[in-house]
């Protein structure tokens, strides 16, 4: 999303790329996503070409990009714990595919016994079709975030649904008390938050 645009109301986009790479311009955002491991990609770019001046008898081009950014990452499935040497499930299919923010819901709502999460569950079942298919016609590679094989090809949906699945069978979940220290091992615990009522503070620190 390109915040001088003005706000996004696509839920699948989550941060402007002026804020993901502090620069308003797209040329540096660009480079600074290449050295973070991203290949880039503007909706709209302008390209003109320089006249040549006394110095130079060749003429060179320009290029502009602006709109919204498309970045792709990709990363093995799996890493090597540092020190344990453990080979470690590391990635955001579970969260990130454009089918999984349905069934967050739909797990926040058997935790929660909420009715309401229920309703919320169908709702972006409904947005992610209707998104899926009307807006981008089919094309879930123009979605907000999604997740391929590398080839960029489909993964089966139910290699995905068994992967939530795993994954919230081995999630322990319980509630923040004022004053709590909670130290994980990055590499090994994934993290997340159920939905929650009140103002609240959680201060990380990474080591």
């Amino acid at each position: 999303h390109d915040i001088t645009q003005g706000p996004c109301y696509d839920y699948f986009i989550h941060k402007d790329w002026q804020s993901m790479f502090e620069t308003y311009n797209a040329t540096l955002a660009g480079e600074r996503a290449k050295q973070a491991g991203f290949d880039w990609s503007f909706d709209e770019q302008d390209t003109t070409a320089d006249t040549p001046n006394d110095t130079s008898t060749e003429s060179t081009t320009t290029t502009t990009y602006k709109g919204t950014m498309k970045l792709v990452h990709s990363l093995p499935p799996t890493r090597i714990h540092p020190h344990t040497k453990d080979e470690i499930w590391s990635n955001h299919i579970n969260v990130l595919h454009a089918d999984s923010i349905p069934a967050e819901f739909a797990y926040s709502a058997q935790h929660l016994r909420s009715w309401k999460y229920v309703f919320i569950y169908y709702a972006f079942e409904v947005l992610v079709f209707l998104q899926k298919y009307l807006q981008h016609g089919g094309d879930v590679s123009e979605m907000g975030h999604h997740v391929t094989h590398k080839d960029g090809t489909t993964m089966n949906i139910q290699y995905i649904n068994h992967i939530k699945q795993t994954v919230w069978k081995n999630t322990i979940v319980y509630k923040h008390q004022k004053g709590d220290v909670a130290l994980l091992d990055n590499y090994r615990v994934a993290h997340g938050r159920q939905p929650f009522k009140g103002p609240r503070t959680i201060l990380t620190a990474w080591h």
